[in-house]
């Protein structure tokens, strides 16, 4: 079991309210008011909304809105698991379970987890098999940045109390609406609302992860290897908005649909040959292709005509749409032969890609790497005190392609007005690759005298 509790890393000042230039003002944004000690003011609820049930207060300052506002998060993993096996087989099988209730009200997570594994060799064939299974749901889960809850603690005023937010339905003409310090606004919204369960949000996971390897061994130094794997999952997503804001006019729901897929097979040739004592050889070669394929289904129901109601049917502007993409790629990946000696290592690899989001003259793209280590403290001779000193220094380039469909122009099907875009996305048909260079060097020293700080990995130079 896991507690968590929030942490403030803000020191706020606890002189002056609600105001500008040491006077109060209620509709104020800012808290550089008149001192607060404990005059008597109007709530804001029934100022700006007629709310009644709210009276007046003594305008004091009011502690850590952070601390105060947020929850201690609770959670705990239970797992039980099989395991079984003999000469030239082994299996595992775990189930787990874990259930969070985070520290921002009214957001929890629940998942559970199935884990199968299992392999067969004899001298020649090893064959390896793993799956995991899992289901997620998550509720409301809490906005980031200017959207979340935090954005809106720190802004406010520091007379404002909390208690008059925590609950943010009004009455009257704003039985539907949430009431905030600042008044109807579209940069303000009450903390409390954001995580109502009126507003707010579920997802639903399911996600399956395979992989089958299997590895032929020819010598002590040639074998095959190849493996296949997949990775898909569907997400399930239901935002719903019911108590928003009065300048807002989006009384809606959002629910979408999605399917992502990936596919990898990579079959590849290992070879491995020790030379001398003191030195080894190791090349390698291997290759794979990736699928990647994207569907998505979204709806909305746009204003509601019950308020309340939170279901499509219930939309008065009720409006779908669809995407999907494709991404293959082809990879090969040769090692060339690295020389390990005791006191030195070298390294030589590459990369070629040949990318679908490309155009086909600018299809394949190239990226080399080195790579040099030497113990230092072998190669020469030092100080006594110098018990052990290794540089590792590297150059390399990365490459990168672009995300599907950027090659033509891409229009867009409407469900009102024109049914076409007529401008359609501006895109390049001539893109390139992306390259970046980079270099590292590292430097390991360990002095001899134990009471001598060890620097360990210092970058050089990146």
């Amino acid at each position: 079991m896991d507690v968590t509790t929030v942490y403030s890393p803000y020191d706020y000042q606890n002189v002056y309210g609600q105001g500008t230039a040491g006077n109060y003002d209620s509709s104020a944004k800012a808290s550089w008011g008149t001192k607060m000690t404990g005059q008597t003011i109007e709530n804001w609820r029934k100022l700006f909304y007629g709310d009644n049930r709210y009276s007046s207060y003594a305008l004091t300052p009011q502690k850590d809105y952070i601390k105060d506002f947020y929850r201690t998060g609770v959670s705990f993993s239970n797992t039980v698991t099989a395991t079984s096996g003999g000469e030239n087989i082994s299996g595992r099988l775990s189930f787990t379970d874990s259930r969070a209730n985070d520290i921002t009200p009214n957001f929890n997570q629940n998942r559970q987890y199935i884990d199968f594994h299992t392999e067969m060799n004899n001298k020649l064939v090893t064959v390896g098999i793993k799956a995991s299974y899992m289901h997620q749901k998550t509720n409301n889960r809490p906005g980031q940045g200017e959207y979340g809850q935090m954005v809106q603690l720190v802004k406010m005023p520091r007379g404002i109390r909390l208690v008059d937010l925590e609950n943010p339905r009004g009455i009257g003409a704003y039985i539907n609406n949430a009431e905030n310090w600042s008044g109807p606004s579209d940069n303000f919204a009450n903390p409390y609302a954001l995580c109502a369960s009126e507003n707010g949000n579920k997802v639903v996971r399911n996600r399956f992860m395979g992989q089958l390897n299997a590895t032929i061994k020819f010598t002590d130094y040639l074998r095959l290897t190849g493996r296949a794997g997949m990775d898909w999952y569907n997400d399930a997503i239901k935002n719903y908005n019911t108590l928003p804001d009065p300048t807002s006019s989006s009384v809606t729901i959002f629910q979408d649909q999605s399917d992502q897929s990936r596919v990898q097979r990579r079959p590849y040739l290992v070879f491995l040959t020790s030379v001398f004592e003191d030195f080894s050889v190791n090349a390698n070669l291997g290759t794979s292709v990736e699928n990647m394929k994207y569907d998505v289904l979204s709806s909305s129901s746009g204003r509601f005509a019950i308020p309340g109601t939170i279901a499509l049917a219930n939309g008065l502007t009720q409006t779908t749409s669809e995407g999907f993409s494709k991404r293959n790629s082809i990879r090969v990946r040769p090692k060339l032969p690295s020389v390990t000696k005791v006191w030195y290592t070298l390294n030589l690899t590459g990369r070629n890609d040949w990318s679908s989001t490309l155009p086909a003259k600018n299809r394949s793209y190239f990226y080399p790497s080195v790579s040099v280590s030497g113990i230092m403290s072998e190669m020469f001779n030092f100080p006594d005190w110098i018990n052990y000193w290794k540089l590792r220094t590297s150059w390399a380039m990365v490459g990168n392609d672009t995300d599907p469909y950027q090659l033509a122009t891409l229009y867009y099907l409407w469900t009102t007005g024109d049914k076409l875009g007529g401008e359609g996305d501006k895109v390049n048909p001539n893109i390139i690759k992306e390259y970046l260079g980079k270099i590292k060097a590292l430097t390991d020293l360990k002095p001899e005298n134990q009471f001598v700080r060890s620097w360990n990995r210092i970058p050089l130079l990146q």
